[in-house]
């Protein structure tokens, strides 16, 4: 098919750690001392409760309203920066790492009451965490016995005065998750999770041990069909991690990722998992969801922050709990206090691409970028394979580009929440995009214009543009850059016309730049002409008349406007133009130009073309980058990177490119 195409501009989502993504804040509820770890409870009644771990005790919170949570009951502690808590059969276990051995608090009269006792057989003073199983063992970590290791307490005969029963001391657990009589112990000192047969828990057996990727294992957790555990390691820059445990003999790596602060590296705290679902509390990033559906693949969908800090410090979300029947979201940020969180659990449409060449041999390091969809790119693997998870469904366009090879433009269609799309790509073929087929159409032209129809036409150029004046800059023209023949006698334009000036005494009054100016009917590009655009937006000829000429025009027939630029994104009229009506005004609202979101507000009536296009290709991403980078200090050059338009290539172009990523124009076949 030839033809064209306007490609729609998708909803944005930004995933950087300071966005609210697909989770609501219910409330927030502030202490004058800090917090560490959290926990919640449902009575008979159906009330919800948060447990919170504070520096000097306990808090417990009604929130079964998320937006008006009560603080019911504080029960003090000894002062200490690291408390954990679980709730088994209507009591709260509480350990912390200074002193008072096991605390235990009765919640079965509440929201009236609670009742309080210590255990501290055996020498119990200090543990730094707690795990109770699903058979009722409490696994208490790093404690002043077993060596810091697991020291195992029975809660079944009386939740008041638990047994010991026996205990892991093969090393220093810092914390650790059971289930089915099997230890995964988070060895935080080795950089290691080990893996423990509990069947005889007078006599532990080690199965296997697996090292995590920044050797500081601070958690571990374990999918519901055991098939997958998430780790953390509390290091600044590290990642949450998932290995299949399928077989505990034979531990690999599946997935990870990581969240930057500002740019910062930033430390993960606390993994959970939960139908599907990662919820780490990290740090400085404050609460991320992430879908892990696809054989443990990490898609981030859902994020908080609750936290103004950034960067690696141990400042911010300490803990999370996602468990409460209605499946509100309860973190602890250290100086921010309690948040009450709705989120709204979001599976992406998955996507398989394959990238190979023409010979079928798979490329590695090929991109995948899903346009449209913030920071959704995916490098390919030694077997050509890239794996992504893409916010919405629908149809997509992807750009998969390589070192060597043509760049391919390629339309995913009908993506589905939750189902895998696969995408087979061969560089270096037919590129797949369906564009406007150009046919070499300016060396078609008539010899003999008889009768030109002149339309004249106004935009603004986003780079240009000036707030303060309502005018676009002339830097270029004034500082004796502009061109005297205009630039799109490239390969990226396939113009061929000739329209230039004899000197820059002879360029036009106030003008800006080039522009390409083209004329479809229907499908069909009929005709082309370059000129220029000035300061007041008008679009002028190479003899400074207004408006352009153009010789195939008939009477009767209707016609679209299509206008290039070398950086700026291209577009089309929305409505038509024909003998009779041979005006067009882009800049007076988003509806001007045809497609989605194919103009910018620069205020609520100024409507511009997007800049940072900086190869031309209509598409605003990493390509575009990497032009400016490789040139980003040139200075009194006319230049493809120079978004705004004054001759010079610096962070001002890269900041046009950065705020407008992931905008599609309308794609040209040379």
């Amino acid at each position: 098919m030839k033809g064209f195409i306007v490609l729609f501009t998708l909803l944005t989502l930004a995933l950087n750690c300071h966005a609210q993504l697909n989770i609501e804040l219910g409330s927030q509820l502030t202490y004058t001392q800090q917090l560490n770890d959290v926990w919640g409870y449902v009575d008979d009644s159906g009330n919800e409760y948060a447990l919170v771990g504070l520096t000097d005790g306990v808090s417990i919170v009604n929130v079964s309203d998320p937006t008006e949570p009560i603080k019911l009951f504080t029960i003090p502690g000894p002062t200490s920066t690291w408390r954990d808590l679980k709730v088994w059969n209507h009591r709260l276990y509480v350990v912390n790492e200074t002193s008072g051995g096991l605390k235990i608090i009765n919640l079965e009269n509440l929201p009236q009451s609670v009742e309080v006792s210590v255990w501290q057989n055996n020498a119990l003073n200090t543990a730094h965490n707690i795990f109770i199983d699903d058979n009722g063992l409490a696994y208490l970590f790093g404690s002043n016995l077993a060596n810091g290791g697991a020291y195992i307490l029975d809660l079944n005969d009386n939740p008041d005065d638990p047994t010991y029963v026996g205990a892991y001391s093969g090393a220093y657990v810092h914390d650790g998750f059971v289930r089915n009589d099997t230890l995964w112990a988070a060895e935080v000192f080795n950089g290691q999770f080990s893996v423990v047969d509990m069947t005889d828990l007078s006599n532990p057996q080690l199965i296997n041990n697996q090292s995590t990727l920044s050797n500081f294992t601070h958690n571990c957790w374990l999918s519901d069909d055991g098939h997958y555990l998430f780790t953390t390691d509390e290091v600044a820059g590290a990642w949450v991690t998932a290995y299949d445990v399928s077989n505990p003999q034979a531990i690999y790596q599946t997935s990870q990722y990581r969240h930057t602060s500002n740019g910062e590296n930033v430390i993960p705290h606390n993994v959970l998992y939960k139908d599907g679902f990662t919820i780490t509390s990290y740090y400085t990033s404050g609460v991320s969801i992430a879908d892990v559906n696809w054989e443990g693949r990490f898609f981030v969908t859902g994020t908080y922050d609750t936290s103004p800090s950034s960067g690696g410090t141990f400042n911010g979300c300490w803990g999370v709990y996602p468990y409460l029947p209605s499946g509100h979201i309860l973190a602890t940020d250290r100086e921010e206090g309690l948040f009450v969180l709705m989120p709204d659990y979001v599976r992406p449409s998955y996507l398989e691409a394959t990238v190979t060449d023409v010979n079928g041999t798979a490329i590695d390091a090929a991109l995948v970028d899903v346009l449209g969809v913030e920071k959704e790119q995916q490098a390919t693997n030694f077997l050509g394979k890239a794996y992504l998870g893409v916010q919405g469904e629908g149809n997509f366009y992807a750009v998969v580009s390589a070192d060597g090879y043509p760049n391919d433009t390629i339309l995913i269609e009908q993506m589905t929440s939750g189902v895998v799309t696969e995408l087979m790509v061969t560089l270096g073929g037919i590129n797949d995009t369906i564009v406007v087929d150009t046919l070499n159409i300016d060396s078609m032209m008539m010899v003999n214009c008889v009768n030109p129809v002149n339309f004249e036409m106004k935009l603004w150029l986003e780079g240009a543009y000036q707030s303060t004046t309502g005018k676009m800059k002339t830097t270029l023209l004034d500082n004796e850059l502009l061109p005297l023949s205009h630039p799109f006698n490239t390969d990226v334009y396939n113009y061929e016309g000739d329209e230039a000036v004899e000197s820059l005494e002879m360029m036009p009054t106030d003008a800006v730049d080039w522009i390409l100016v083209g004329l479809l009917n229907g499908d069909s590009l009929v005709e082309r002409k370059a000129a220029l655009v000035n300061t007041d937006g008008y679009i002028v000829s190479t003899n400074g008349n207004l408006g352009v000429e153009f010789c195939n025009v008939l009477p009767n027939i209707e016609y679209n406007l299509l206008i290039q630029h070398k950086n700026h994104l291209n577009i089309i009229s929305s409505f038509s133009v024909y003998v009779g009506n041979e005006s067009y005004d882009f800049t007076t609202g988003l509806s001007q130009a045809m497609g989605a979101e194919q103009l910018k507000a620069l205020n609520d009536t100024t409507f511009a073309m997007y800049a940072g296009d900086y190869d031309g290709n209509n598409v605003i991403n990493n390509l575009d980058f990497n032009i400016w980078r490789e040139d980003n200090a040139m200075v009194n050059e006319y230049m493809y990177q120079d978004g705004d338009l004054n001759g010079v290539s610096n962070n001002l172009d890269y900041n046009l490119w950065k705020v407008n990523r992931s905008k599609v124009g309308v794609l040209l076949n040379p």
